[in-house]
């Protein structure tokens, strides 16, 4: 229950964070944008760590070079994320984010367990084929002159 919690939390976050960081990508710019979220976040983390752990034990130096991957691959998804977000609106850039995650789950979840999880990628499909209706149907309405484009 709680991690459902959490989840959903995350998730309004999530959407709350990157529609104000497209926001500031399109008013600055969208690595302006990128260094104010990861800014704040080295600021909220550090915080965090003081507040909740009394050591901590940080080696750099002696650490895998691939461990980095996951913050440089956090850049690149902020800075999509806010050029993406400025052109087609948070609703469907949030739908279709949730697609991509259904789909890299569901291939990983093969990978990892040789047993391909079908419901998954049932779900994925539907709200593809949903967003694709949604749109045709906007850019229908966007013609009669019904919808203000």
């Amino acid at each position: 229950m709680i991690y459902g919690l959490l989840a959903v939390i995350t998730g309004v976050n999530l959407v709350f964070t990157t529609t104000f960081n497209s926001k500031i990508g399109t008013l600055k710019s969208v690595s302006v944008s990128a260094f104010i979220n990861f800014l704040i976040g080295l600021f909220a983390s550090g915080i965090v760590m003081i507040l909740f752990y009394k050591t901590v034990d940080i080696q750099i130096v002696s650490s895998d070079w691939y461990i980095f991957t996951g913050g440089f691959i956090a850049v690149f998804i902020v800075m999509i994320s806010n050029f993406v977000i400025a052109n087609i609106g948070v609703f469907f850039a949030t739908l279709l984010s949730v697609a991509g995650q259904l789909i890299m789950g569901t291939l990983i979840d093969w990978i990892r367990s040789g047993v391909y999880p079908i419901w998954p990628t049932v779900g994925g499909i539907l709200i593809v084929l949903g967003l694709l209706y949604i749109h045709q149907v906007e850019k229908r309405e966007i013609k009669k002159g019904a919808i203000n484009g």
